[in-house]
């Protein structure tokens, strides 16, 4: 990479930077694609496109600009703006980088935006906390106008659009707002006008990005990929792409390019779209490696894109536009976090970037030589640079450090590796020698490392101190090893300065600690060459460097350094040579250790508005200085000393080389680990340690661990035999399990965790459950205690459905309110009954004379007495409530309803009687509950006795030894818990599922009282005399029943029970047997007519439970039909007061609308007022031009008028002719370009008066005009023996050719003027244009909405209940469907039908007649038919007949036969008739000849007249050819051709004429048909009324 070094300043000069270009906030163009220029804070990086070069532009100072806040570049001019962190803004050439113009605007804000023109306007925005908008004259260096913007948000660009009038697109770019400004006037006036894009863009698709098109429009896309096209002239939207990927890694990017837009879609990839005649279409799709996250393009050939992975790319079409070539320009770098310089000889820099890749970089140009540790993953790298030693130490997050030797910079060396712990590495710092490397983990561990390399690198001493250090540094003598800290034992607050030492002839020795109280507080320190008690302080919150040495007991101030720094917060670094000092300010100074710290030079390196300096680094020799700003842009500057480096720097320089060379060759080794294989990668120096010492404290004490082992293993066996021998003894004797626990302490110290823990628990639970009961009881209090009427449910039984559910309410109160409105409606009302106010109602004069006649009269009030006030129509209530309940007459009528108040009035009145409706279904609500209750009463018992039933039946079946299947189950009826209030806020405890918790105390009680029990129970058993004298005597009953008695089986006799055979039974015996069966059968009797009752029993209970149950169901049915119907009479309630809520919603919509539209005709009023006001000035502007316009054509006319007087007048002896011809003389001028303005020909006009052309007006002219100037020169030196005009003379003719040039461009300059204020003065008329017709806009949609207002006004809704059939139009929700109906009476209806049906009847008849006579006539057709079908028959017999020719002969014949004669058959008839043919035949042939010869005569004659027509025919075709000759031929089609194409317009039209006439005919046939087919069927009820009729009777 090839660098052109740029912009020096008096102390410093740029090298070379290195920054993350896909973190650069904003980039531009300079020149025609000349270059890139970067803003990077700081410095401004310009990379050539042509070449590759790059170059720097450094606003470091008051000069050179203080930062770069936004840049831009010229489209044509190699120029380019930026404006610095403060207010102002420079102008700069590209690439010799000389001031242009510095505008300075008198208030002082920061610019958010820049933006060239292709002329000569720069438009700038400003940020907080105006916002305006700037246009700059950059050429005349004047600020043209400045103007607020109206938005507010920094986040927004500026963009200039490439076709006239200029257009500036202000874009917030996360909001979607879009404000156009045209740009109009001339050198020194200027107007902008403003116009607002609605974009309707939704927030959250954002960031969006805009380019403008070669047509003047916008193009936007947000991060989905959309596009959208916005015509700024007209303000229209449209998408022109939709969305196409789903994926947002990325932001959207986009740029116009060959009349198409290229698109960094979100998803990375690359589209390219065009318009086809009216779409655009996705023309191709280019699938990247490296996403492309930012675009940008200048003019409509090429792009530049940058990669997410920091790739600077061309992007350019081919020459189809069906492809897309990507070359890579330059790959940049990640952001750097850290860097370290190489020593001894500071050639080379060590750098870290943001992916954890370390690479060496050459320091005089900044090209990468290698990577270090390639092959190494790692990451929270810390990297330190041994101070002697061309080598680095690296540590990583995993506790490692790696030594790399830089010995050859293109070949990095892994010297050794230190696997040292297992957290991350913190901080690391090498000794003044870098013989020893002193670092710390993330756990306070120390490591000491021996690492001179061409020997053994080590561990030398580990320890464990957290010290909390702010800094610290290594300093080494002969046996002394000391590390210096700065602690801070308090957060942002530093104390101490700790001092650790370790001998290091002793090793093994304890590392000695002291420290010293600090009075001030520090930030940081520095090592001071290689003092052991000397060093750099730099206190927090200042800008002085101290010097201080550490004494036995104090510390001393040895020197202070005063710095340049402007900001208190200074950070240091001291090499051995120079002491380099950095802030937040930008600053960095270098001084010169070595002769009492003179300050070598100090520059700015960094903006102060970024935080300015992390880090800076200078080599040994002070030619380089190396920064690292908190951007990220790794900066090598040069300083610019007059000293030459310090002999004695280059002597130890080269001491440390040769020390260097004899160190490296030799081998390094050591580093750990250095123990066997197996523990690689797997243990770490911690971890070998802490075995170590593992292993030294096991061997120290073997013998006292095997002999408590013993001990133990012996008391374990004797605890366990006792635990035995108790198990063996009896309880008495048994000791508890706690008597044999020898540890006591311990199990005492568990027992009280545990309690603390249960403790801490319960009282965790206890507040909770507190916390609980409070918000539930709080709960109860606010929305379940204060109703009067609880929400409860009814469910049917033994069914889920229906579910009626009443109506909660709470308790009544005393509504003064209500009491008001009913005294004012009462008022209302009887003053009413006298005098009632109906301004629309005419009243006649005879009625109005009564009214005035009549005298006032008093009337008593009764508010309680509602009979004396007429009562309210139902039909017009607009609600079903009437049906439940005795309306107020102190409702308004519907229509009555208009002011607020009456409003609230009827609303409080409906809220009334709502309340009343709810109560009135409460109370039927409550009675089906109290009929539920008793129902579930009554069927329980029904239920125990039907179970009772069961049990009876079960035993008679068993007494037969009839096998009894299964119960039928009984199901008792009961509430659910929703028909139950109170279980909403009590918990019964069969409703928990788990069992409750039991304690120990509490289960000793209940114990106690179960034992209490059953001890009673015992008793009371002991105690029986009375149980058991009632058995004796009545079988434990105290009355025998007969259902009792039958299902006891009677005692057999002995015999049976015996089974003694029957014959051997005796009289007796026998007898007990027959009075057994017949006791046994009249028992079988009685069982079975048992069973029939209890049968028929179950069965009528069972019927009456169905019929209970039944009728409970349908009458809760019922009650849910009531229960809808009130919800329906509420509903209609509330929704007449949304009605009335609307109504007046309309009237205070209509008013705020109209008071909008009355600000925006006032705004508008005075915008064409200021625009009217602007005109008359911009016509006496045009006016003031145009009168200078013609001065100078009448002076130059003048000039040439005159040219021969004054030429001879000086140069008498010369050829005047011959001087005017070449006074004449012009070069070519090519004024096609848009690029060549006014200002362009007035610098043009005063170089050719000044004949100067320097080089920085050859930068800002077109070519076309230094060509033209050059041309002027060439004219100049025209040789006088050419010309025949002598030297003298020559140069009084240039002269004066040159003055008239001059004179006419001036006067071009000033037509281009006159042209573009009567350009602006027309914009701005088609503004007030604009204004006016948006004003006449605005008093239309004013009178637009006076209109609707009035219409809502008149044309009021009213409610109106109707059953479902009485609507006979289509419904579907919406108010709409009434809007061209009509309300009639229903006897209107029946009258209707009746009308109806007299047509009908009427239509039948005469539908019946026409049929009658539609079948006459179809007989008669028929008839018809049937007789022209006999004609033609009889006509065809007739041809038939006249066809059939009878000769002669056959006549003869005929005649022969009809007489009775016979043929004469001889041969002398023969022979007649023979003679007879050939006689007849010659004669035939006489009379053809004769008639041919006729024929031939004709003919001849004929051909006689066709000679006479040959010779007028040649005649006529003469006299046709002459006057073809003499006419136009082509007229005469032109004629016939517009004849005829008038004649088929005619024709078409006459033919389009019938088909409207047919197609209109054809449409009326079908409305009538379908009016009749509509008659047929039911009336027609919907009919469009006018407008008038629709306002009226709406």
């Amino acid at each position: 990479m090839s660098t052109i070094l740029k912009n020096r300043n008096k102390n410093s000069t740029t090298a070379w930077i290195k920054f993350q270009v896909n973190g650069v906030r904003n980039y531009c163009f300079v020149g025609n694609n000349e270059a890139i220029a970067f803003n990077l804070n700081s410095y401004i990086l310009f990379k050539n496109l042509n070449t590759g070069q790059e170059s720097f532009y450094t606003a470091n100072g008051s000069e050179n600009g203080n930062g770069v806040a936004e840049i831009a570049g010229h489209k044509v001019y190699p120029i380019f703006a930026f404006s610095e962190t403060s207010s102002r803004i420079f102008i700069v050439s590209y690439p010799d980088f000389n001031q242009i113009s510095i505008f300075e605007p008198k208030e002082e804000s920061l610019y958010i935006g820049l933006a060239f023109s292709e002329t000569e306007h720069l438009i700038a925005l400003t940020g907080m906390p105006n916002y305006k908008i700037q246009v700059y004259y950059w050429r005349t260096h004047e600020l043209l106008i400045s103007k607020e913007t109206e938005m507010i948000t920094d986040k927004q660009k500026i963009t200039c659009s490439h076709s006239l009038p200029l257009t500036v697109a202000q874009f917030a770019y996360t909001r979607g707002e879009l404000n156009v400004w045209e740009v109009h006037g001339t050198l020194k006036y200027c107007k902008l006008i403003k116009r607002k894009i609605e974009l309707n863009l939704l927030k959250f698709d954002g960031p969006f990005q805009d380019v403008y098109s070669i047509e003047g429009s916008i193009l936007i896309v947000n991060k989905h990929g959309e596009i959208f096209n916005v015509v700024p002239s007209s303000g229209a939207v449209n998408q022109i792409v939709r969305n196409n990927s789903e994926k947002c890694e990325f932001e959207t990017s986009i740029v116009y390019i060959r009349n198409g837009v290229l698109v960094a879609c979100s998803d990375g990839n690359l589209k390219y779209f065009k318009r086809q005649k009216l779409s655009w279409n996705e023309i191709f799709q280019t699938i990247t490696k490296h996403h492309f996250i930012s675009l940008k393009s200048q003019d409509n050939e090429i792009a530049i894109g940058i990669t997410s992975d920091g790739g600077l790319y061309k992007l350019q079409l081919a020459p189809d536009g069906e492809k897309l070539f990507i070359n890579n320009i330059h790959q940049y770098d990640p952001v750097y976090t850290n860097f370290v310089l190489i020593y001894p000889n500071g050639n080379f820099v060590i750098a870290v970037n943001s992916l954890n890749e370390i690479f060496t970089i050459k320091i005089d140009n900044g090209e990468k030589i290698s990577q270090v540790l390639a092959n190494i993953s790692m990451n929270q790298i810390v990297l330190k640079a041994n101070p002697i030693f061309p080598f680095v130490a690296i540590g990583n997050s995993n506790g490692n450090i790696y030594c790399v030797s830089l010995l050859d910079p293109k070949n990095p060396t892994l010297l050794t590796e230190f696997l040292l712990s297992r957290q991350a590495i913190q901080s690391m710092r090498f000794s003044n020698d870098g013989n020893y490397l002193i670092a710390n983990d993330a756990e306070a561990n120390q490591f000491i490392i021996s690492c001179t390399p061409g020997t053994k690198m080590t561990v030398l001493h580990h320890f464990k101190e957290d010290f909390l250090a702010t800094e610290f540094f290594v300093v080494e003598s002969r046996n002394e090893l000391s590390m210096i800290l700065l602690t801070n034992s308090v957060p942002g607050v530093n104390d101490k300065i700790l001092k650790f030492s370790l001998q290091l002839n002793d090793l093994d020795a304890s590392i000695e600690r002291s420290e010293w109280e600090l009075v001030t507080i520090y930030n940081t320190i520095i090592p001071f060459k290689n003092s052991l008690d000397t060093f750099y302080a730099i206190r927090k919150n200042s800008t002085i460097i101290e010097i201080l040495k550490l004494n036995e007991n104090e510390i001393e101030l040895v020197d202070v350094i005063k710095s340049p720094h402007l900001m208190k917060n200074v950070e240091g670094w001291n090499d051995k040579y120079h002491l380099i000092t950095w802030s937040i300010d930008g600053t960095i100074a270098v001084y010169d250790t070595r002769e009492n710290h003179k300050l070598l030079v100090h520059f700015v390196a960094a903006n102060r508005h970024h935080f300015g300096i992390k880090r800076a680094r200078c080599d040994p020799k002070c030619k380089f200085i190396i920064s690292l700003d908190h951007s990220g842009n790794l900066v090598c500057s040069t300083p610019n000393l007059t000293k030459l480096p310090n002999e004695e720097i280059e002597n130890e320089i080269a001491k440390y080389e040769n020390l260097v060379t004899e160190c490296f060759s030799k081998a390094t080794s050591g580093g750990f680990p250095t123990l066997s294989q197996e523990f690689q990668g797997t243990k770490k120096f911690i971890d070998l340690k802490d075995e170590r010492a593992y292993q030294m404290e096991a061997e120290e004490s073997e013998e006292t661990r095997i002999l408590l082992f013993d001990k133990i293993e012996r008391l374990r066996k004797n605890i366990k035999r006792l635990l035995n021998e108790n198990e063996e003894n009896e309880d008495e004797e048994k000791l508890e399990i706690q008597e044999f626990n020898l540890d006591l302490v311990t199990t005492a110290k568990k027992e009280d965790e545990a309690q603390q823990e249960r403790n801490q628990q319960d009282k965790k639970m206890l507040n909770y459950i507190e916390a609980q009961s409070n918000l539930n009881q709080w709960l109860i209090d606010k929305c379940w205690s204060h109703l009067a009427v609880k929400g409860t449910k009814l469910r049917g039984m033994f069914l889920n459905y229906p579910v009626v559910e009443n109506f909660p309410l709470l308790p009544d109160s005393n509504n003064y309110e209500l009491e008001r409105i009913q005294m004012i409606r009462t008022i209302e009302n009887s003053v009413a009954r006298e005098d009632n106010f109906i301004a629309w109602r005419p009243i006649p004069t005879s009625e109005l004379e009564r009214i005035f006649v009549k005298e006032p009269t008093m009337f008593e009030l009764d508010t309680k007495d509602m009979t004396q006030f007429k009562k309210l129509t139902s039909s017009l209530m607009g609600s079903s409530s009437y049906k439940f309940l005795e309306i107020s007459p102190l409702h308004y009528q519907q229509l009555d309803i208009v002011t607020f108040h009456q409003m609230k009035i009827e609303k409080i009145l409906v809220e009334s009687e709502l309340t009343k409706l709810k109560k009135e279904f409460n109370k039927k609500f409550d009675t089906m509950h109290r009929t539920k209750e008793y129902q579930i009463h009554s069927i329980r018992f029904k239920n125990d006795r039907l179970r009772h039933i069961q049990n009876e039946l079960k035993i008679l079946d068993e007494l037969k030894n009839i096998q009894v299947g299964s119960l039928v189950q009984i199901l008792d009826p009961d509430f659910q818990f929703d028909e139950i209030p109170d279980t909403v806020i009590h918990v019964i405890e069969s409703e928990v599922p788990v069992a409750p918790y039991i304690s120990p105390s509490m289960q000793k009680v209940l114990q106690e009282q179960e034992a209490a029990r059953e001890k009673r129970r015992r008793e009371l058993e002991a105690d029986d005399f009375r149980d058991r004298a009632l058995d004796i005597m009545m079988d434990g009953v105290l009355e025998y029943k007969w259902e009792d008695e039958i299902k006891k089986t009677p005692k057999p006799p002995e015999c049976l029970i015996k089974e003694k055979p029957g014959e051997d039974w005796t009289e007796i015996e026998e007898r007990q047997v027959f009075e057994y069966e017949q006791e046994c059968e009249k028992l079988k009797v009685e069982r079975e007519k048992y069973r029939r009752m209890l049968i028929e029993e179950q069965k009528l209970l069972q019927t009456m439970l169905d019929e209970e149950i039944h009728k409970f169901n349908f009458n809760l049915v019922e009650l849910s039909v009531e229960k809808l119907k009130f919800d329906m009479t509420i509903g209609h309630e509330e929704m007449k007061l949304l009605m009335l809520a609307v109504y007046n919603f309309k009237r205070i919509a209509y008013n705020n609308e109209e008071i909008k539209i009355r600000l925006k005709m006032e705004k508008v009023k005075k915008d064409i007022e200021k625009l009217n006001n602007l005109q008359a000035e911009l016509q006496d502007w045009t006016r003031d031009l145009k009168s200078n316009y013609e001065n100078l054509q009448s002076k130059d006319r003048i000039l040439e008028k005159q040219f021969k007087a004054n030429f001879n007048e000086q140069c008498p002896q010369a050829p005047a002719d011959q001087a005017f011809k070449y006074f004449k003389r012009r070069p070519k001028l090519q004024m096609m370009k848009l690029s060549i303005t006014a200002p362009i020909l007035l610098e043009v006009a005063k170089k050719v008066a000044s004949k100067k052309i320097t080089q920085h007006n050859k930068l800002l002219l077109p070519s076309e005009c230094i060509d033209f100037l050059n041309g002027v020169d060439s004219l100049d030196l025209v040789p006088t023996s050419t010309t025949g005009i002598d030297s003298t003379s020559w140069q009084v003719l240039c002269k004066m050719r040159r003055i008239k040039i001059e004179s006419e461009f001036k006067i071009k300059s000033l037509g281009m003027q006159v042209a573009d204020a009567e350009a602006t003065h027309l914009a701005f008329m088609k503004e007030t244009n604009a204004n006016r017709q948006y004003l006449q806009t605005l008093e239309r949609q004013l009178v637009d909405l006076k209109e609707a207002r009035e219409n809502d006004l008149i044309n009021r809704y009213v409610q109106l209940v109707l059953k479902r059939g009485l609507i006979e139009i289509h419904l579907s929700g919406s108010f709409h469907d009434f809007h061209d109906t009509i309300l009639i009476h229903r006897s209107d209806v029946a009258d209707i039908n009746q009308i109806i049906l007299k047509a009908g009847n009427k239509k039948l008849l005469a539908l019946k007649n026409g049929s009658f006579f539609r079948r006459r006539i179809t007989l008669k057709e028929w008839e018809h038919k049937v007789l022209k079908l006999k004609v033609k028959d009889l006509e065809e017999f007739v041809k038939t007949i006249e066809k059939c020719k009878i000769t002669k002969e056959v006549q003869t014949w005929l005649k022969k036969k009809e007489r009775g004669w016979s043929d004469d058959l001889s041969e002398d008839a023969l022979k007649r008739q023979i003679e007879n043919s050939i006689n007849s035949q010659e004669k035939i042939l006489s009379d053809l000849l004769k008639e041919i010869s006729a024929y031939q005569n004709h003919i001849d004659l004929k051909r006689k007249e066709m000679k006479i027509y040959d010779k007028e025919i040649q005649l006529l075709n003469i006299d046709v050819s002459e006057k073809n000759i003499m006419r136009d031929v082509e007229f005469e089609k032109e004629q016939v051709k517009a004849a005829k194409s008038k004649m088929s317009t005619i024709l078409s039209r006459a033919k389009i004429v019938r088909t409207i006439q047919n197609q209109h005919s054809h449409l009326l046939q079908l409305t009538t048909l379908l009016e009749l087919q509509r008659l047929k069927t039911f009336p027609t009820l919907n009919a469009k009324q006018n407008e008038r009729y629709q306002k009226t009777y709406r």
